[in-house]
C-alpha cells in the first residue's frame, strides 16, 4: 500500500491511496475486480510516473478517495 500526501496543485493532506502490484498479470487481475465493479475507472497504460513508465488504473473509493493500482515498475533513463 502507497499512501501519497501531496500539496502540490491540491489542498494540503491524502491526496491518494496505491496498491502497487509486482507483475502484469496481477495489475490484470485487479483490472478485471475493476471491470466487476460498478464504479468507473480510468486506465494509463505506461504512464510517466516518479522517473518511471508504469501501467495504472485509477477509481474513486466510496469516500472519494483515489485510489491507484500500479505495477512495479522500471526506472526511466537519465
Amino acid at each position: 500500500m502507497n499512501v501519497a500526501i501531496s500539496q502540490r496543485g491540491a489542498a494540503a493532506g491524502l491526496n491518494h491511496l496505491g496498491v502497487q502490484v509486482e507483475s502484469d498479470a496481477e495489475l490484470h487481475a485487479m483490472q478485471q475486480r475493476l471491470d466487476g465493479m460498478p464504479a468507473c475507472y480510468v486506465a494509463e497504460p505506461g504512464t510517466a510516473c516518479c522517473y518511471a513508465r508504469p501501467d495504472k488504473y485509477w477509481t474513486n473509493d466510496p469516500f472519494g478517495i483515489a485510489r491507484e493500482t500500479i505495477t512495479r515498475s522500471t526506472p526511466l533513463p537519465c
